[in-house]
């Protein structure tokens, strides 16, 4: 962590303003959202529950004599900003955030922990029931593909907030799940040393916080159990705001260099004049890009065609948000593990009404607006939006989407 909060704060200020284009940290105003954004890019582990308070706002209010908060009640929920009025003395410099284990060299779960196979079916027993594969009927062998992912990127998460924790004697790690069973008490994992393979760990079990042998070996090991995943730091994320104008969209990237991830029948109501479509689905890396470049090469003489695209798209986003205001839950909070940010998926229905064929990926800008950033299948849209929660959606379900 740096030296001091006030110095952590200081920087935020700059690269928030930086981020807008605008050097200047004094007497701009800056979304207290943003801030916190870029109070985690300094320093992951950071929480306003390091200092002693629930949330950023009351956090930045120990500055008085220096930040300045000014509520937004224009629109609902309330937002606040801060501005910087003078330098911030560096009061806090004694506060640093609580040890946590060190993961410097871990960037999925396989690579800190060698895991049985069993034990996802294990964990899936445990759990509330919940399908962990796509379509109707498991393929052999992947009947917990989507556990794995579930699993796994839940412990990157994990890894971001500081939340894997190795007890004082070293001899066990853990970390919470996410998962409960069936009394709603919360699964960890538990891990030992391995003296046999190359990860330092290996997956012992997962247990009950009290129950068990393994359960009381938890309470005894940890005064603080691990806490799970948090994605809700930023409640606004997680509904889409009608009162904002339709989303921005980069239509060449949308369009062309997602080709491969919408329908062929889509690409054929175009009645292109010199391309024939062709399904990119068993397509190699350079196919695929042979493919992109003569599609675009293609859209570039017949402009036409092009537009007929963009309009088709626009007016799937405009029934999209039709069904948005009638049912906001259309919108589905996603987690995109790469920008650590939540953003909201959106279905898009291109060929037919009653049939959604891709998932619209937008993020809410500082500015309050939306831009569109990708397109996602439907099975990469459910396994982001279920690191969050179990989609509770007439339209992303592991049952209507077929590998």
């Amino acid at each position: 962590m740096p030296d001091s909060l006030s110095t952590m704060i200081m920087t935020a200020f700059k690269k928030a303003l930086a981020a807008e284009h605008d050097a200047d940290a004094l007497g701009k105003p800056v979304d207290i959202c943003t801030l916190g954004q870029m109070l985690k890019s300094i320093d992951p582990t950071f929480s306003p529950h390091n200092y002693g308070e629930e949330k950023l706002k009351h956090l930045l209010q120990k500055f008085e004599s220096t930040i300045e908060i000014k509520e937004d009640d224009s629109v609902y929920p309330s937002r606040y900003f801060a501005t910087l009025t003078g330098s911030i003395p560096d009061e806090f410099a004694t506060n640093t955030a609580p040890a946590s284990f060190s993961h410097s060299t871990y960037d999925n779960i396989k690579r800190f922990a060698y895991i049985l196979p069993q034990r996802y079916e294990e964990l899936a027993g445990m759990a509330l029931p919940e399908k962990w594969y796509f379509g109707s009927q498991p393929t052999p062998g992947r009947q917990y593909e989507l556990l794995e992912n579930y699993l796994n990127y839940t412990f990157i998460r994990l890894l971001h907030e500081g939340k894997i924790l190795e007890s004082a004697s070293g001899m066990l790690a853990a970390f919470n799940t996410g998962l409960v069973d069936k009394k709603y008490e919360p699964i960890f994992a538990l891990f030992e040393p391995n003296k046999n393979n190359q990860q330092k760990w290996f997956l012992r079990t997962f247990c009950i916080r009290g129950e068990g042998a393994e359960g009381k070996r938890l309470v005894r090991e940890f005064s603080a159990l691990p806490e799970a995943a948090d994605y809700f730091s930023q409640p606004q994320d997680f509904i889409y705001d009608l009162h904002a104008n339709p989303p921005s969209i980069d239509w060449d990237h949308i369009i062309i260099d997602n080709v491969d991830r919408i329908p062929i029948d889509f690409f054929n109501s175009l009645q292109m004049k010199t391309f024939v479509c062709k399904n990119c689905s068993k397509m190699s890396e350079e196919e695929l890009n042979n493919y992109i470049t003569e599609l675009r090469a293609a859209f570039c003489e017949d402009r036409r065609a092009y537009r007929i695209a963009i309009a088709l798209f626009k007016g799937a986003v405009e029934d999209t948000l039709k069904k948005v205001r009638w049912n906001y839950k259309t919108a589905i909070p996603m987690y995109y593990p790469r920008t650590r940010k939540i953003n909201l998926l959106l279905p898009l229905c291109l060929v037919s009404d009653d049939k959604v064929d891709v998932a619209l990926v937008v993020e809410r800008t500082p500015s309050g607006q939306y831009q569109a950033h990708t397109i996602l299948q439907l099975e990469w849209a459910y396994q982001n939006a279920r690191l969050i929660c179990r989609p509770d959606s007439d339209w992303l379900s592991s049952s209507l989407i077929e590998f």
